[in-house]
């Protein structure tokens, strides 16, 4: 009895001493936070957009007049000159038209003719009486000499008239025969086709609306060919959300970096040119439409312009650019520390900050000081100048501190990385130590 009593006493002091073990403070776990160097360097503050790239000039072909496509002369990436052949027309009944007009004109002319003749008849025999004298000279042959002469003059203007109707006649038939070849409007190179032999033109594109809409739609011929005046300037239409609208200038530089070259070390450079006034609606997002221009380059292993229409990019309109500056990774600004792994000296100093009455101008990131212990230090980093503009500039990842936390004064250098503080923005979620967990102060040799 005696025995289990002692055995007893030995596995409560045990259990006891093991509580104590637990629960009692000891020192700080290793703790393997992820870190991030607050760097120093160049900053860009961008205005960000999706575009497509579009041609900077461009020619939509269409056929003026109906007919059927007899002979098609061009295909898709040849270069034309303004003015050359692109498609020929069924022109019999252009042809025919034309001839009768010729006709027209040629019997109008013979009426002129015949009635110059009968003017000048009735001119003479007018003349003829008035040389005679007055008291030998009938008045009655004189006044019909006189009205046959004027109508002599009427028939004549009637027939002016005529030839000069048969001359318009021509003209819009030699017209109409011409506008049975298509000839490019500009010089440049097909870039889109839409036509085949036998295919009708310059008829309605087909719409699926009704009534008044379907009508004043009706007009409007089908596009035949699409012609890019030099496929050597490009434009990137840029779509702005509402909110950065009023951030863009006509001049910005800017770049775009198209989905086909997504692996490209650098992205285009660009230049906004116009920025358009209406909106457009999308999904309830307003986007407006900006313009930038860019020069195309050419593929030096298949001597073919790398930029083409229709490629998407995402674009960037520089706003404003600073040089040699720190910068703070905005994922650490947005980190928040478990408190459990706050030390009481850093809870001292964050206390101690809430004293200062410019503390709503500061924010304080976490870094990893000498001890490998999390400690707080405070940037500023939305500072504005007299005007309310923001002093220092974002590029979403990165946001500039204009002022530093006192207790780093004359301890940072630009050219010493190794001075560069290490910001945390991750660390392991907070778990309450084990038994194993706790530091020992046994030592064996």
């Amino acid at each position: 009895m005696k025995k289990l009593l002692i055995f007893l006493v030995i596995i409560a002091v045990g259990l006891g001493g093991i509580a104590y073990w637990v629960s009692r403070p000891g020192e700080a776990r290793h703790v393997d936070y992820t870190t991030t160097p607050i760097d120093f360097g160049n900053l860009t503050e961008s205005i960000n957009a999706t575009g497509i790239l579009q041609p900077h000039e461009i020619a939509v072909v269409t056929g003026d007049m109906p007919g059927k496509v007899t002979d098609i002369l061009v295909k898709i990436n040849d270069k034309v000159k303004k003015g050359q052949p692109l498609l020929k027309l069924d022109n019999r009944e252009a042809t025919i038209r034309l001839k009768l007009a010729k006709l027209s004109q040629q019997l109008a002319e013979q009426e002129l003719h015949k009635a110059t003749a009968q003017r000048n008849a009735a001119k003479a025999a007018s003349d003829k009486l008035q040389g005679l004298r007055s008291d030998i000279r009938p008045e009655a042959d004189a006044i019909k000499a006189k009205a046959e002469l004027e109508a002599a003059q009427a028939q004549v203007q009637q027939a002016e008239l005529k030839i000069e109707e048969a001359k318009q006649g021509v003209e819009g038939a030699q017209l109409r025969m011409d506008v049975t070849t298509i000839n490019a409007p500009i010089s440049g190179t097909i870039i889109d086709k839409h036509v085949y032999l036998g295919q009708p033109v310059g008829v309605a594109a087909p719409s699926a609306s009704s009534g008044a809409e379907k009508s004043a739609t009706s007009s409007t011929p089908k596009p035949l060919f699409i012609i890019a005046r030099d496929l050597g300037q490009m434009d990137v239409h840029g779509q702005v959300l509402e909110g950065d609208i009023g951030k863009v200038r006509v001049g910005q530089k800017g770049t775009f970096r198209p989905y086909a070259y997504s692996n490209r070390a650098e992205p285009f450079p660009a230049t906004v040119a116009e920025i358009h006034q209406m909106p457009v609606n999308l999904q309830g997002a307003v986007l407006y439409d900006v313009v930038l221009t860019a020069k195309n380059e050419m593929d030096p292993k298949t001597r073919e312009w790398m930029l083409r229409p229709g490629m998407t990019a995402t674009v960037d309109m520089v706003r404003r650019e600073h040089r040699h500056v720190w910068k703070v990774p905005a994922a650490a600004l947005d980190f928040q520390l478990d408190e459990h792994y706050e030390t009481a000296q850093a809870k001292a100093k964050l206390e101690e900050w809430k004293k200062r009455s410019d503390r709503d101008d500061w924010q304080y990131v976490w870094t990893v000081d000498k001890n490998g212990e999390p400690w707080p230090i405070f940037v500023k980093t939305n500072a504005v100048d007299k005007e309310g503009d923001p002093i220092g500039i974002s590029d979403g990842q990165f946001k500039e501190v204009v002022q530093w936390d006192p207790e780093l004064k004359g301890k940072l250098n630009p050219k010493d990385r190794d001075s560069y503080p290490k910001a945390i923005i991750a660390a392991p979620p907070w778990q309450k130590p084990g038994l194993f967990d706790q530091p020992t102060k046994f030592k064996f040799s």
